[in-house]
């Protein structure tokens, strides 16, 4: 059976400066916020309800025009042996700075692009980072329009 997760590379433009959120899972990595999809819940729903569980930030604006996907194998819980896993990330925007993480994690940092690249633990996510923040830089405008953000609904 594949599992499948969604979730944000999610930054913060400060006028020529962009920082990203990352978050330090307590295994020890650093990733972005993601999880699980939910029973008929599309993949923006879940990345956006991911992010404000894991992070409490509520205000976003997903980006057009990106989405970055791949897959891994695990060994599962319980024996049940090898299982796949295929995430999906959307670029997304937020104005908030204040994080504050959830019992899955030890902390989190908004870094610039040249310090997350390192930081992030796994490859697939290095390689994502890179593409995002090519695909930002290829799309100036989408940085410099007005921030609009979009909500969970939750109240």
């Amino acid at each position: 059976m594949r599992e499948h997760s969604c979730g944000f590379v999610l930054f913060r433009q400060l006028e020529e400066k962009r920082y990203y959120l990352l978050l330090h899972y307590k295994a020890g990595h650093w990733d972005f916020p993601k999880g699980h999809v939910e029973k008929d819940e599309e993949d923006e729903e879940t990345a956006i309800r991911e992010l404000e569980e894991e992070t409490r930030i509520t205000r976003v604006q997903v980006l057009p025009g990106f989405k970055y996907e791949y897959e891994y194998e695990f060994g599962s819980r319980a024996g049940r042996g090898v299982r796949s896993k295929l995430v999906t990330f959307m670029l997304a925007r937020t104005d908030e700075h204040e994080v504050s993480v959830s019992h899955e994690h030890k902390g989190a940092r908004w870094v610039p692009y040249s310090r997350g690249i390192h930081m992030v633990t796994f490859e697939n996510a290095k390689r994502m980072l890179a593409s995002a923040e090519e695909f930002l830089r290829a799309n100036p405008e989408l940085v410099k329009e007005k921030f609009k953000p979009q909500t969970s609904g939750k109240k």
